[in-house]
């Protein structure tokens, strides 16, 4: 109630869904949902909000957070404005090589964020939405879950595959082999050697050394 109808789904998987109620250049007005499971929506609630805040409004407005999820139904409920431009919409040819490593700062400021907050944002791109705040290119990501083995390393992987999807066009996160793609070269005329390189070491499984797994050595990189 209050709000706008559902214009159409912009995310959905076990962890949230998210809906675009209405949006324009500047910011998108977003309905998050989030099952309530084996945490209770009061959990998830607070958890929400302390990411939130961390971004700051800036970047991300709570406008409503339910507060009757337990009583209503089977999810935690929100609505959230969002600042600046959503990046699930797919591969963006305009993006050249200074765009990309200035995406690939703004990502790894999210992940220390995250980091900080002992909390794992989710690098799914239909969760992601990018502005410029302070006269830099921040992230925003929509949804942030407890952290678990290995966080660190999923973190920094999932960068990988967010530069590569918007570069490429192709979808790691949901690839049958997301951990040994061609070179990104090989798809993006504008990416050189050395970022495609970087990439790689950030998606690669492994198996040919080099592989970055704690984002200390991902910020050095860049």
């Amino acid at each position: 109630p209050g709000f706008p109808a559902v214009r159409r789904a912009l995310h959905a998987d076990a962890s949230c869904e998210i809906y675009l109620l209405e949006s324009d250049p500047r910011c998108s007005l977003i309905l998050v949902l989030v099952p309530i499971g084996s945490e209770s929506g009061s959990v998830i609630g607070k958890r929400l909000v302390r990411w939130w805040t961390r971004l700051g409004p800036e970047r991300l407005a709570p406008q409503k957070i339910s507060e009757n999820s337990e009583i209503t139904g089977a999810f935690f409920e929100a609505v959230v404005q969002v600042k600046g431009e959503w990046l699930g919409q797919g591969s963006n040819p305009a993006l050249d090589e200074s765009a990309l490593y200035a995406l690939l700062t703004a990502l790894v400021y999210l992940a220390n964020e995250g980091a900080e907050e002992n909390l794992l944002p989710s690098f799914q791109p239909s969760l992601l939405w990018k502005s410029e705040s302070n006269g830099g290119l921040r992230v925003a990501s929509l949804f942030a879950a407890s952290p678990a083995e290995g966080a660190e390393r999923a973190m920094v992987r999932d960068i990988g595959r967010v530069v590569y999807w918007l570069a490429a066009g192709i979808d790691l996160f949901t690839t049958s082999t997301p951990d040994s793609p061609p070179p990104l070269s090989r798809w993006s005329k504008g990416v050189g050697p050395q970022l495609s390189a970087l990439v790689a070491r950030c998606i690669g499984s492994g198996k040919t050394g080099g592989r970055i797994d704690v984002l200390a050595t991902l910020r050095a990189a860049v």
